[in-house]
């Protein structure tokens, strides 16, 4: 069964995975978690974070698959309520990053307030608003009509951000002997909190437009 109907299937399926590639590669909050273990741990250590993003990604794009974009456009108070409650969250978790980084041995733990456990990584993605954002992105650009197809997004869905993941978390393994000092981890921390309050601000911008 074929994937895509004709004509518009390749433009249908390169859209949809160019989408799916841009959102999973720029920084966001599953991004900085598998950098943070893997700077911290090392790229094995981030393993088991990846794969808790993955399958609670898989759970979202199954809630928006089944109805969710329906129930969106029925009700769009909600997925504004939903974004502004995971950008809230963010800005939080960013806020608390930049703090702690300027306490000795902050480098020590996960995030905090981020879940540090495979059910609260996987869970936490209900919450995320980039999740949100490219689930709903990747389930409209695709016309999904048969459970082979189905299948075939869904393998998209999860190996191109299992990839970005990956990638993330290499380049976290590889900073490794660069955050050796107290004061290198602190700067490294404050980055990654910048970088979350900023995600987190633009979020809330965007939604109260």
């Amino acid at each position: 069964m074929a994937f895509f109907d004709q004509g518009e299937g390749v433009e249908n399926l390169v859209a949809v995975a160019g989408v799916l590639s841009v959102g999973a590669i720029t920084p966001g909050p599953n991004n900085l978690i598998v950098l943070h273990r893997a700077a911290r741990s090392g790229l094995l250590m981030a393993l088991p974070a990846i794969a808790a993003v993955l399958l609670g990604s898989l759970l979202l794009f199954g809630i928006t698959v089944s109805g969710g974009i329906a129930l969106f456009v029925l009700a769009p108070w909600l997925q504004r309520a939903i974004a502004l409650a995971g950008a809230a969250y963010l800005l939080l978790l960013g806020t608390r990053l930049f703090l702690n980084s300027f306490r000795a041995g902050s480098f020590d733990g996960d995030i905090a307030g981020m879940p540090d456990s495979m059910g609260g990584i996987a869970a936490f993605q209900l919450l995320n608003p980039k999740a949100w954002v490219m689930a709903a992105a990747v389930t409209s650009g695709a016309n999904v009509t048969t459970l082979a197809a189905a299948m075939q997004l869904v393998a998209i869905y999860t190996a191109i951000p299992f990839v970005a993941l990956l990638l993330w978390s290499a380049l976290g393994a590889s900073m490794i002997r660069l955050l050796r000092t107290p004061q290198a981890r602190g700067r490294f921390e404050r980055v990654m909190g910048a970088l979350l309050i900023g995600s987190s601000l633009l979020l809330i911008v965007q939604e109260g437009a």
